[in-house]
């Protein structure tokens, strides 16, 4: 787990805590004593899991923030309405907590009913709007973090580009700035997937300087949109971790859809068709087709050359579950994508489960 998990982890201890809360309320409403005590000592680990980790994240990510973006104007102002109470209210919940539980452990039961009138609903108007806001600021309307000005900060943090087909490798560069009087170690570079290979032109940066970072993005295999991560961390007091996207897009060349043909045990083994049409304007042929399975018929039919064809499928026999790959070779000039892949599966009624 690194830094940027953290949001979602509190987002789901707020809902966890949510859940616990109004079971809590619902025994003591039904004079259920001994659950309604299991259920609030279980709200209030659940809460203070959540302060710690609350409290890690902000610490650990000092230097950068998830600013709401300004274009969505109206959403924004929505999300002003529920921070600003949020806040408030989380800083003045713990107290509150506190002084409720305290005379529950003593046994003073009618304080902790008095105190907890107030309590309970600022505890859970805290806990569902840390849910919202969560959903709101990294969900629904992503920003993408940002530097604050000080010791470390970067021209951008995300770096998007649209590649041909036949590219091999996208080089990705960020710019790390020293805004400070001191050094700047960097002492990790991290990424989100095997497929980027980053580095630093520089380990330290001087006060003043800056330092190039670049990530070869491997694009074997990619069609559509992928976006994956590199973490910088240096020692400096006021920067911890900053991420950093690459976000890449490659037109698909071929259209295969489904990709994946079922047929459900016991069924009429009848036969299905995976439709492989050529996305592009110079055509490209299947030359042959093949699957390791035994248990299924593959055939070509031939809708245009060179631009559409269906894939036939029959298994033999859906007696059994079964799960098979076609191989489906092609005479495309772009070696990484000659070769595609369908996949076939007979599998159980999941509906009688």
């Amino acid at each position: 787990m690194t830094v940027q998990d953290l949001p979602a982890l509190n987002a789901s201890l707020n809902a966890v805590c949510t859940v616990l809360l109004l079971a809590g309320f619902v025994c003591i409403k039904t004079d259920r004593k001994k659950a309604h005590v299991i259920f609030m000592v279980s709200a209030l680990v659940v809460s203070a899991i959540f302060l710690t980790s609350y409290v890690a994240y902000h610490y650990m990510k000092a230097g950068v923030v998830t600013k709401f973006p300004e274009e969505y104007a109206v959403a924004r102002i929505v999300y002003l309405i529920i921070l600003v109470p949020h806040i408030i209210l989380a800083a003045l919940n713990v107290p509150l907590v506190v002084l409720t539980v305290v005379p529950a452990v003593r046994q003073r039961f009618d304080r902790h009913r008095r105190l907890a009138k107030w309590t309970f609903p600022i505890w859970l108007y805290v806990s569902v709007t840390g849910v919202l806001v969560y959903m709101m600021l990294y969900q629904w309307y992503p920003g993408e973090p940002q530097a604050e000005t000080g010791e470390v900060s970067f021209e951008n943090t995300l770096f998007e580009y649209h590649a041909e087909p036949a590219d091999e490798v996208v080089q990705a560069s960020f710019v790390l700035k020293n805004n400070s009087s001191a050094d700047v170690e960097i002492i990790g570079l991290e990424t989100s997937c095997s497929c980027l290979d980053v580095r630093a032109d520089k380990k330290v940066v001087k006060p003043g300087q800056e330092a190039l970072i670049e990530a070869d993005f491997s694009l074997e295999k990619l069609a559509g949109t992928a976006e994956k991560f590199v973490y910088v961390r240096t020692k400096s007091p006021e920067f911890n971790e900053q991420r950093l996207t690459v976000r890449v897009t490659i037109d698909p060349l071929f259209e295969i859809e489904p990709k994946m043909l079922d047929w459900v045990v016991g069924e009429p083994a009848k036969e299905k068709r995976i439709k492989f049409r050529v996305l592009r304007d110079q055509p490209v042929k299947i030359t042959s087709l093949s699957t390791k399975s035994e248990k299924a018929e593959v055939r070509l039919d031939v809708i245009e050359v060179g631009k559409a064809y269906d894939l036939v499928v029959k298994p033999v026999s859906t007696e059994y579950i079964l799960l098979g790959m076609i191989r489906i070779e092609t005479d495309c000039e772009i070696k990484k994508h000659r070769n595609q892949m369908a996949y076939f599966s007979v599998k159980r009624d999941e509906s009688k489960e």
